[in-house]
């Protein structure tokens, strides 16, 4: 029998016939089935799954990314900390914002976090009057897209275990720079805490 990770962990009264809504019950699947999250910190922080979040596009605060697009083109700056363009040292480059925490609680069931988090990602593709800077934007998303599997339950990001999931959600925001050569992209994420 193969089971699906689940967000909420009580759904599997809906899905296992037979099985008592008892704590012990739960734990004792969670040990029979192969669960990556069985092994893992159930509270880890909030700084580990955002620095492990960072760690996807990049190797430090302020080095080159490891994200890759196009013909080998990367990042040429990462940082936690969001710039304005005219601030950045290089560019493509990518600064990571962390944004609001969503906290749900029932009676006598653990609670659900639910972090926020942005991308936003620079380039200038657009200063070169041949080019379609919009290329450039479509690639890079491609890119970013790949981190984040979606359509199969058993293949989600979990940041090395340390989230349940985490995924793009929410529109996405583009402007390729055709008119300045200065391109913004922005990608909205979600990460859910077991």
């Amino acid at each position: 029998m193969k089971f699906r990770i689940l967000v909420d962990p009580t759904q599997i009264y809906d899905l296992v016939p037979g099985i008592r809504r008892d704590e012990r019950d739960l734990k004792c699947l969670s040990e029979r089935i192969n669960c990556p999250f069985k092994d893992k910190p159930m509270n880890p922080t909030r700084e580990a799954i955002f620095s492990a979040l960072f760690a996807l596009v990049s190797t430090g605060e302020g080095l080159p990314g490891t994200l890759t697009w196009g013909d080998g083109q990367t990042l040429a700056f990462t940082s936690r900390r969001v710039r304005l363009w005219d601030d950045l040292p290089a560019q493509p480059a990518l600064c990571q914002a962390e944004h609001d925490e969503t906290v749900t609680e029932a009676t006598g069931l653990p609670s659900k976090t639910s972090l926020s988090a942005s991308w936003l990602i620079y380039h200038q593709a657009g200063q070169d009057p041949a080019a379609v800077p919009a290329t450039e934007t479509n690639q890079i998303l491609d890119a970013i897209q790949a981190l984040f599997p979606a359509g199969d339950p058993d293949n989600v990001q979990t940041l090395g275990g340390l989230v349940a999931h985490c995924f793009i959600n929410g529109k996405i925001f583009k402007d390729s720079g055709d008119l300045d050569g200065q391109a913004l992209i922005i990608v909205p994420l979600t990460l859910l805490v077991p």
